[in-house]
């Protein structure tokens, strides 16, 4: 797959950078920001409710359910008080090399689009109940230092792939929203060029009036163009604080907010901590 800047990279959620296969936690009760990622991605709801905006459609998911994400959809996960969703990423070529074999159904639909440029977005599962002994399974080996553990990881996500082919009900993406296709070249724009670019300038330089941007941004995050631009920011100034030795003022200047006391209070009421700790937590 073409490498693009401005998509998030699976190296950031596995310590390990030579795993096909890390898992985490989305948080309860939170909502991300609209993004994407250059990686396979499955959301898997153990308990709880997940609602998921993904290119512009809104799907929710309870528990035994799951998505198949192809890297570059843009996707909104807001998961509710007390639900445990797992994410699983996987490097892309092991995932279509995996999936090389499997037989006729969705699985293979999404499997045999996947390298070319009209690849299938996603796929839903739901009821997927008999997935969660793998699931657990997954979780059982996030330990990258455990013998063996990448190869348990990837026999997981197997067994993950082959019981999500057999949930009550499968769904493959709907066609695309050429508006949302289109909406997608200035996400990926704006988390590119976060530091530097304003919405004026996004606005001019996708040819849309300030307001009918603000009405798009709305239309498919929820947010203004603004608020998203901030949330980037703020995200990628807490990447570097916990995985560089840069300074707090280095890293306020890097991602567009040199105003220092304006940066320690927009992070503090944004993460309800101070960029301080996050330095503190890289050197411990």
């Amino acid at each position: 797959m073409k490498e693009e800047k401005g998509l998030e990279r699976i190296d950031t959620y596995a310590s390990d950078m030579r795993r096909n296969v890390t898992v985490n936690f989305h948080p309860a009760g939170m909502t991300s920001a609209c993004h994407t990622h250059d990686f396979y991605e499955i959301n898997y709801v153990l308990g709880g409710e997940l609602v998921n905006e993904i290119s512009g459609r809104s799907v929710r998911m309870r528990a035994g359910d799951a998505v198949l994400l192809h890297p570059g959809v843009f996707h909104i996960p807001s998961a509710g008080e007390g639900a445990m969703v797992l994410n699983i990423l996987i490097r892309p070529h092991w995932l279509e090399h995996a999936l090389a074999t499997v037989g006729d159904g969705p699985l293979f639909r999404f499997a045999s689009s996947a390298p070319g440029e009209d690849y299938m977005e996603y796929l839903l599962f739901f009821g997927a109940t008999e997935a969660e002994d793998a699931v657990r399974r997954l979780l059982a080996e996030r330990d990258a230092t455990a013998p063996h553990a990448s190869l348990a990881a990837e026999g997981g996500l197997l067994l993950l792939l082959a019981s999500l082919g057999r949930a009550q009900r499968v769904e493959e993406a709907e066609g695309r929203d050429a508006g949302f296709s289109r909406f997608a070249g200035i996400l990926a724009y704006l988390y590119e060029h976060s530091a530097t670019v304003t919405p004026a300038a996004l606005a001019a330089r996708f040819g849309y009036s300030p307001s009918h941007l603000s009405r798009l941004f709305r239309r498919y995050t929820g947010a203004t163009p603004a608020a998203l631009l901030m949330r980037t920011r703020l995200e990628r100034a807490a990447a570097l604080l916990l995985e560089t030795e840069a300074t707090v003022t280095a890293v306020a200047t890097e991602v567009g907010i040199p105003c220092l006391p304006y940066f320690h209070r927009i992070f503090r009421r944004t993460f309800a901590v101070t960029p301080e700790v996050l330095c503190f937590c890289a050197y411990t």
